[in-house]
């Protein structure tokens, strides 16, 4: 895969990396997936006519720390993060409802909140990002 990174950003004479260079290629993903984010959610927003407001990443994806903090930024966004067990959570927690151990939404959120970390990322560089999602769209568009 860096290699293919590599002769892609040659091609689109972008930006030139060396293929043993793993800190720069794995931003560059990294990087590359949060501004993806943004023209998904964006794409999302347009199709609903709602603005979405929070990024809620759960799974084992909310574990990874620089890339919900480059979600933040490239979305201007603020990004939550966890549980991390959210499938196993929300069977048990619907099976709770379903036996009446739990009353609403509301109370099954409440649950989750106080059993669980729940990580808060909020957008930085705002200008840096701008920039950075118009060369995204430059080139991969």
């Amino acid at each position: 895969m860096p290699e293919a990174i590599v002769e892609y950003l040659k091609k689109t004479n972008q930006i030139q990396l060396k293929e043993d260079d793993i800190g720069a290629i794995s931003r560059l993903i990294y990087e590359g997936l949060a501004l993806k984010y943004k023209y998904v959610l964006g794409k999302i927003e347009d199709a609903a006519e709602k603005k979405i407001d929070v990024v809620h990443v759960t799974g084992g994806g909310g574990k990874n720390t620089l890339l919900n903090q480059f979600i933040a930024n490239a979305l201007h966004k603020k990004v939550t993060a966890g549980p991390e067990e959210c499938t196993a959570t929300g069977n048990l927690l619907m099976q709770a409802y379903g036996c009446g151990h739990a009353s609403s939404l509301t109370e099954i959120r409440r649950i989750v909140r106080d059993s669980f970390q729940v990580r808060e990322y909020v957008p930085e560089d705002e200008a840096e990002w701008n920039l950075a999602y118009k060369n995204f769209t430059k080139y991969c568009f």
